[in-house]
């Protein structure tokens, strides 16, 4: 398959890159046919955001459905989609408070996968019906997080707590150009 793909400030390459796989069954597998640019790609090309260098960027496109993975039911191969970039998929809550209970139960209604990551573990067993991936903030969230998305990141992190450690390991755990939204009151940086 032919891929743009960023080698450093101010330069692109397109380059052949393997065939996608189906690793997850709710995967799907597009054949672009066509893409555009959007203004966020000019941050990283014109290096005002930093960015590493083997990064395949787009996320303005419509596309073919070429394969599927066995649990996607709403769309089928031969479709024709058009990415809708808000959809999100994951989201890491850094802080099981009662304003990160709040919005882990928020975006249960959004999100195929939610990460709950708080560093008291008496939190789990209260929630854990609900909570679909609690991870302890002793134990490497930031790993954990990426080793499940295939070092991708999540699409979104809240930051709950209000301190630099709670928004840096946010900053860990998003994927690029995912975003991030701090509502813990920051007291120091």
């Amino acid at each position: 398959m032919r891929a743009v793909v960023f080698k450093g400030v101010g330069q692109v390459a397109v380059e052949d890159r393997p065939v996608p796989k189906i690793i997850q069954p709710t995967d799907a597998i597009l054949k672009v046919k066509c893409s555009a640019i959007c203004g966020s790609d000019l941050h990283w090309y014109r290096g005002h955001m930093s960015l590493p260098t083997g990064f395949i960027p787009g996320h303005e496109f419509v596309g073919v459905v070429n394969e599927v993975g066995n649990e996607v039911k709403d769309i089928y191969v031969g479709d024709t989609v058009v990415n809708k970039r808000e959809g999100r998929t994951s989201v890491a809550v850094v802080c099981c408070g009662p304003v990160g209970i709040c919005a882990i139960a928020t975006a249960l209604h959004w999100c195929d996968t939610v990460f709950a990551i708080d560093m008291v573990p008496d939190v789990w067993p209260k929630q854990s019906d609900w909570v679909r991936k609690p991870l302890l903030l002793t134990a490497d969230p930031a790993a954990t997080i990426m080793a499940a998305t295939g070092n991708r990141g999540v699409d979104v992190a809240l930051e709950i707590v209000g301190t630099p450690d709670a928004l840096y390991l946010c900053l860990d755990l998003v994927r690029p150009f995912g975003s991030i939204s701090s509502v813990g009151v920051q007291t120091a940086l």
